[in-house]
């Protein structure tokens, strides 16, 4: 006896579909007659699977990517429609103007760029906080872009791009120290001398004359700085989760 294997898919119209005297199971499948489309019901939410002649839909959205820098990111879309082409675009301004990506290159080295999968290898930490979309074409309009999303990059190694510079401050004393390290993910612990650099302590945000500010961020302000202070050296520095120390600022106030 010879038995056939198939796969029984109801075959509702668009009115139909919406009008079932029943709660669909997660994952029932049908053919939507309306539509020319396959559909399947996935979070209280019918979606297309695969289509006749029909206009490109998203049925999984690209998410974030968070690595540390020299490691691989991939970011990955699934469409449907007819004769489907995928164009990845990036972002060096928040989203402001778009550009689209091409196979090749280094430090980066990008593959995918008109596939529905886009990696990148060896990615630096400049590339963090690029953004990423991906615009899909079909043989049926209109064309559809996707939710655009962010690259995350760490840095192996901390490394301080612009250091913390000496305050020179008259009467009132406030003052204000920066840090810049290119990342993702980096923590800021800021530390003071009153020694000269011999030993630091760890501040902390709050207190009186002076008060603290930002003590675990990139930018520490001091506010209410005693002004009888008489060409008192205050040493103040920054390190962050990996070690990597900033150079020493003096802090004057008279």
């Amino acid at each position: 006896m010879k038995v056939s294997k198939s796969l029984l898919i109801p075959r509702l119209t668009t009115e139909e579909r919406d009008n079932l005297s029943f709660t669909p199971g997660e994952a029932l499948i049908i053919f939507n007659m309306t539509e020319s489309c396959m559909q399947i019901y996935k979070d209280n939410v019918w979606s297309n699977i695969w289509c006749f002649n029909c206009a490109p839909a998203f049925i999984i959205q690209p998410v974030d990517q968070t690595i540390c820098s020299g490691e691989t990111a991939v970011f990955f879309v699934s469409a449907t429609g007819t004769s489907l082409s995928y164009q990845w675009q990036v972002s060096h301004d928040n989203g402001i103007s778009w550009h689209n990506v091409t196979n090749g290159g280094t430090a980066p080295s990008v593959s995918g760029a008109n596939d529905y999968t886009l990696i990148l290898s060896d990615v630096p930490v400049g590339h963090n906080n690029l953004k990423y979309r991906c615009r899909v074409s079909g043989s049926c309009q209109p064309d559809v872009t996707s939710n655009e999303v962010s690259l995350n990059v760490g840095p192996v190694e901390p490394e301080i791009s612009v250091q913390p510079a000496d305050q020179v401050l008259s009467a009132g004393c406030e003052a204000a120290f920066t840090v810049v390290i290119p990342g993702y993910g980096l923590t800021y612990q800021w530390q003071e001398s009153s020694d000269g650099g011999s030993t630091w302590n760890i501040i902390a945000d709050g207190g009186e004359n002076p008060a603290y500010y930002g003590a675990t961020t990139d930018s520490l302000i001091l506010l209410n700085i005693p002004d009888t202070i008489i060409i008192t050296a205050t040493v103040v520095s920054s390190i962050v989760t990996a070690g990597m120390m900033p150079s020493q600022m003096l802090l004057y106030c008279w």
